[in-house]
């Protein structure tokens, strides 16, 4: 079933859906005896999704590009929106520029932009509390365990100090990321420690773009532990931009580190490949599971409650319009009693709504809300495998 899958993603055909377009009698000629009916198929599916299939995928993929002889790596979440009727939890959709219910994505690519990791998550968990988990299950899979260093680069998302402790803490990884709010300063030319030019080409092997880099290495003023540098990239152009890249990473060349990251598009391209040709971002199963079968499996963390939030709200509100009435009175003094009655009436409001504040539970238990209210996360267990179908299929059409 595995080959007849890969034959039919090769054909075009990136889910079983789409399987009903195909010649299957000459699908059997090319490889023997297949499965026509899309029902039986997404039994077989579901079956095969909850045994090692999946990761024997990737693990074989990992084979093809080489992924055991390169230790820097590109690690990007990618998020689906999710438009079923299924309760699941919310989160930013930065494509719709809205938070809604969403499916998260976490792609890891070697520096060569070759897809070898994919694994799936709801919104419980961010992408700072999604990383180490991550990193642990792909050095598991693919035999990359320390002492073996290896360095990911990552976008603003993963910006943290408690995650540049935990990395700094950690002697066999690296993180590579760029400064959230970097706020550019005072630019010496004599200080500058380095300058360097990157080609890049296009569709064709004569048509190469040039970029310029300058850059200056110093210690983050936010933590001493890591590593800022001060990057000037002009473009083919000549507009220029600063930026500042993060890393733990104080004995690798700071030439190695900007390449890295500005090499990113490398990933990004791969995104496209991967969508436009096999349809990676389609959601096509709607199968779930409980909240109630998963208690077990997720570490409980504690939220605002909705009530404090509710009560925060409305707090702010009413002190908007004290905020107000309070400044036309300072205009005008003592010329509307009405006003002034209506300030002693907000200020009462006020310290009732602060009052409530102190008696309601600031925080509740997350698992146990999402208990209560029936929520559900989409079972990815057959995207999972679909999905590492293609990663495969994409590492096998590059190598053709």
């Amino acid at each position: 079933m595995v080959k007849q899958w890969l034959a039919m993603i090769f054909l075009g055909a990136v889910n079983i859906e789409r399987s009903k377009l195909l010649d299957f009698d000459g699908l059997s000629m090319m490889r023997g005896r297949t499965l026509r009916g899309r029902r039986p198929q997404r039994l077989q599916l579901g079956a095969r999704a909850c045994t090692e299939a999946a990761n024997q995928l990737l693990v074989l993929n990992a084979r093809e590009v080489n992924a055991q002889n390169y230790s820097d790596f590109y690690y990007d979440p990618h998020t689906q929106h999710y438009t079923g009727q299924l309760k699941t939890l919310k989160g930013w959709c930065g494509s719709k520029h809205f938070a809604d219910k969403v499916l998260h994505t976490d792609f890891i690519h070697t520096c060569a932009g070759h897809p070898v990791y994919i694994a799936y998550a709801d919104n419980y968990e961010d992408l700072r509390e999604r990383f180490g988990k991550t990193v642990e299950n792909f050095r598991n899979l693919l035999n990359l365990e320390p002492p073996r260093v290896l360095t990911f680069v990552l976008d603003r998302g993963i910006f943290s100090r408690e995650i540049f402790q935990r990395i700094v803490a950690e002697a066999c990884l690296h993180l590579v990321t760029w400064e959230k709010d970097y706020k550019r300063g005072p630019w010496n030319e004599k200080e500058v420690q380095g300058a360097f030019v990157m080609e890049r080409c296009r569709n064709r092997a004569e048509d190469i773009k040039k970029y310029s880099f300058e850059y200056l290495d110093q210690d983050w003023d936010q933590d001493a532990d890591m590593r800022l540098l001060r990057v000037r990239a002009t473009n083919p152009k000549a507009r220029t931009i600063e930026l500042g890249i993060l890393s733990d990473d104080r004995e690798r060349p700071a030439e190695e580190l900007i390449r890295l990251m500005f090499r990113r598009w490398l990933q990004e391209n791969d995104f496209k490949y991967l969508d436009k040709h096999f349809g990676m971002n389609q959601i096509t199963s709607y199968a779930s599971v409980s909240y109630k079968d998963l208690k077990d499996q997720v570490e409980d963390k504690q939220m605002k409650s909705g009530e404090y939030k509710a009560l925060q709200k409305e707090r702010q509100t009413l002190r908007d319009q004290l905020k107000l009435a309070l400044f036309s009175e300072h205009q005008h003094p003592g010329k509307s009693s009405l006003r002034r009655n209506k300030i002693e009436e907000l200020t009462r409001q006020d310290e009732s709504l602060t009052q409530r504040m102190e008696q309601t539970h600031k925080t509740v238990s997350r698992l146990e809300y999402l208990l209560d209210e029936n929520y559900r996360r989409l079972d990815t267990s057959s995207k999972k495998l679909r999905q590492r179908q293609k990663i495969k299929v994409t590492s096998l059409a590059r190598s053709v």
